[in-house]
């Protein structure tokens, strides 16, 4: 193998296969019909990117090199990278640098054979930018592997939109994705964690991403490069049964979205437990969040809301501040101004974006118990 291409080109792709695969993982490069193709599986064998991108091909090959070395080996280097095959290593070089890469038997599994994309599948065209959001706001409420159902994402498909849920039993996070779609996702399968992590960046840097779900493969395709990943056996909890009705709560606070995630984060430091629980409590248009520690103090910010309206509350809120924050850190992707819908002092705290339109993005937080 021996092929030609720009530095700042190659090592994009490199640090992708390596993110993928980890820092001690491997990757596949091969070149022929002018194209470099590179790659990467990640260490469960579950997540696969290819990613391709034009070279002068001076004579076709492949071989499997240490993901973290090439990476960091062609990130030292400036203009035009020269990667030539001997028999035993990989010969990396630009200018006057140069390295030598041991190659290895290491095989790397090809899903692309493994998995295909069978006829039929649900297909939805998304914009990069949204796609990458809207993953970020639902990766961090994903249960653990061990906990069925609930360890990956639900895809769902509604009012011209994807519509992605998850949740751990202690938050829930349910975001919209506007898209044209065909056909419907099969029932029982799940997006893996794997893939988030994968996806999310690509997409960042894509205007447009296509998305095809079939079981047992979900594949998302970008310009030059392709991710695959096995779905998840696993029935989602039907959520829809459990999410509180944030226009009928109870009492409902409009703030500042980045003021209440601050307030949350400062008096949280003084907060007794490991939870972070912090004490909310709305007294006219004031919203005060507190928490205290028998050793190091107290801490009490009052916030004005922007609105507030619906009974008087008879008691106080106990949240993690953690899981709250998060979702207060989702909800101003979306808008400036979040909604908290407030009930009973053990009933779902819900977070929407005031303003937001239909079908707009929500989460769910349980409530903790109080002193």
């Amino acid at each position: 193998m021996q092929v030609s291409l720009p530095a700042d080109v190659l090592a994009p792709l490199l640090t992708r296969a390596a993110a993928l695969s980890g820092g001690s993982g491997h990757v596949h490069l091969s070149a022929q019909n002018s194209l470099l193709l590179v790659r990467a599986v990640d260490g469960q064998a579950t997540v696969q990117l290819d990613a391709e991108t034009a070279a002068a091909v001076t004579t076709a090959g492949e071989c499997v090199v240490s993901a973290g070395t090439v990476r960091d080996a062609v990130k030292t280097l400036r203009g035009p990278v020269a990667l030539r095959l001997t028999k035993t290593a990989l010969k990396v070089s630009a200018g006057g640098a140069s390295f030598g890469l041991r190659v290895t038997e290491e095989p790397v599994l090809r899903l692309r054979e493994a998995l295909p994309t069978a006829p039929g599948a649900m297909l939805a065209d998304v914009d990069g930018a949204a796609l990458a959001t809207a993953l970020a706001c639902v990766r961090g409420t994903v249960g653990e592997a061990v906990r069925h159902g609930l360890n990956g994402i639900c895809v769902e498909v509604g009012d011209g939109a994807l519509l992605l849920t998850s949740t751990d039993g202690t938050a829930l996070s349910h975001v919209p994705l506007a898209a044209q779609v065909q056909g419907q996702p099969p029932r029982g399968q799940l997006l893996p964690p794997a893939l988030l992590a994968a996806l999310g960046p690509l997409a960042a840097s894509t205007a447009d991403v296509r998305i095809v779900v079939d079981a047992p493969v979900v594949e998302a395709r970008g310009a030059g490069w392709v991710l695959r990943a096995r779905l998840l056996v696993g029935e989602f909890p039907d959520w829809r049964r459990v999410v509180p009705d944030g226009t009928r709560a109870p009492v409902q606070v409009q703030a500042r979205a980045g003021a209440l995630r601050e307030a949350l984060a400062a008096v949280s430091l003084l907060a007794a437990d490991k939870h972070h629980t912090t004490r909310i409590t709305v007294s006219g248009d004031t919203v005060a969040l507190s928490a205290s520690n028998a050793d190091a103090g107290d801490a009490r910010v009052d916030l004005q809301a922007e609105d507030v309206h619906g009974e008087k509350p008879g008691h106080p809120w106990h949240v993690n501040a953690s899981l709250l924050g998060t979702a207060l850190a989702c909800a101003e992707r979306f808008g400036p101004v979040a909604r908290l819908g407030l009930d009973e002092a053990l009933a779902p705290i819900r977070v929407d974006v005031a303003g937001g339109k239909e079908p707009a993005p929500f989460w769910v937080v349980m409530p903790m118990r109080g002193d």
